[in-house]
C-alpha cells in the first residue's frame, strides 16, 4: 500500500510540474508573440516610411527634369536672342 501511495504523490508532483511548466511555457510563449507583433509594426512602420522618402525622392527627380528641361529652353532662347543682337550690330 506505501508503493501504491508513492507512485500517486510522485504521479501528482509530476503532474503539478508539467502543469506549472505548461504555465510558464504559456507566458513565455504570449510574451515572445506580443515582441514579434511589436517587432513586425516596427517593420511596417519603417518600410511605409522608406516608400514614403522614395516617393518623394521620385516626384523630386521628376520635377528635377522638368525644370532642367525649361532652363535648357531658356538657354537656347537667350542664346539665339544674343545671336541676333550680334548680327543686328554688326
Amino acid at each position: 500500500m506505501e508503493c501504491v501511495a508513492k507512485r500517486l504523490i510522485t504521479k501528482v508532483k509530476v503532474s503539478h510540474a508539467r502543469t506549472k511548466l505548461d504555465r510558464n511555457l504559456l507566458v513565455i510563449n504570449s510574451v515572445a508573440t506580443c515582441k514579434l507583433n511589436v517587432y513586425v509594426q516596427d517593420v511596417m512602420k519603417t518600410s511605409k516610411y522608406q516608400k514614403w522618402c522614395f516617393d518623394q525622392i521620385e516626384g523630386i527627380v521628376a520635377d528635377n527634369k522638368v525644370l532642367t528641361a525649361e532652363v535648357d529652353g531658356l538657354r537656347a532662347e537667350l542664346e539665339n536672342d544674343e545671336k541676333e543682337k550680334v548680327a543686328q550690330s554688326e
